[in-house]
């Protein structure tokens, strides 16, 4: 009993509470599999706030604490939204700017010249796919990369940008997003997109 009371006392306590504004500031947009969201919404748990995106993906929320992630629900998200003001589209808006504060040139590097340049992000912080949801991040990237800018992102952590001038470094590209689609954690999309018209697309090779 005695070790059993001196261990208890070893544990450090529970962390806080967040105040309201550590929580607005922990507010950030996941993307994740539609099927995914199918698959949780089966069980008994509130429904989980999310929009649509593209290529069978969706967009969730998320509050990133230090010690643990919260997805966002309905009953959440009616508490966020107790005022008439506060409208979806400014939640959604105030989560990409979180996520875009906390995105700085150290998330990612460039690699190769010319129709080889490739842009990775690679952070681990279950973010990386998500700045694809940032255009200003998209465009700069963009001008870095001759014809049109392609992208994959395989899996949450991961996302490659590159051009589509050069059709054996495609092929090669385009082969290792679907196997690491296939094999890896957290799974997002196994094909290309494309950067146009200032916007994410599904990208379809002309055959």
């Amino acid at each position: 009993m005695q070790v059993h009371l001196k261990v208890l006392r070893s544990v450090p306590p529970p962390p806080p509470p967040p105040t309201e504004k550590q929580a607005a500031e922990s507010l950030l947009p996941m993307l994740n599999q539609a099927r995914w969201l199918k698959e949780t919404q089966r069980l008994d748990a509130l429904p989980l706030v999310h929009r649509p995106f593209i290529a069978g993906l969706v967009i969730t929320y998320v509050f990133d604490f230090p010690h643990h992630r919260a997805y966002v629900n309905v009953d959440m998200l009616a508490q966020i939204m107790d005022r008439p003001e506060i409208t979806f589209d400014m939640i959604h808006e105030y989560a990409l700017e979180n996520l875009r504060k906390r995105t700085t040139s150290r998330n990612y590097e460039a690699h190769g010249l010319r129709d080889k340049t490739m842009i990775v992000c690679e952070t681990y912080d279950g973010y990386a796919a998500t700045r694809i949801l940032l255009p200003d991040l998209m465009d700069k990237w963009s001008r870095r990369i001759p014809g049109r800018m392609l992208i994959g992102i395989p899996n949450r952590d991961f996302l490659i940008a590159f051009s589509n001038r050069n059709p054996a470094h495609v092929a090669a590209i385009a082969g290792q997003v679907r196997r690491d689609a296939a094999q890896r954690d957290h799974p997002l999309c196994a094909d290309l997109l494309v950067w146009q018209d200032g916007k994410i697309r599904e990208y379809r090779p002309k055959q």
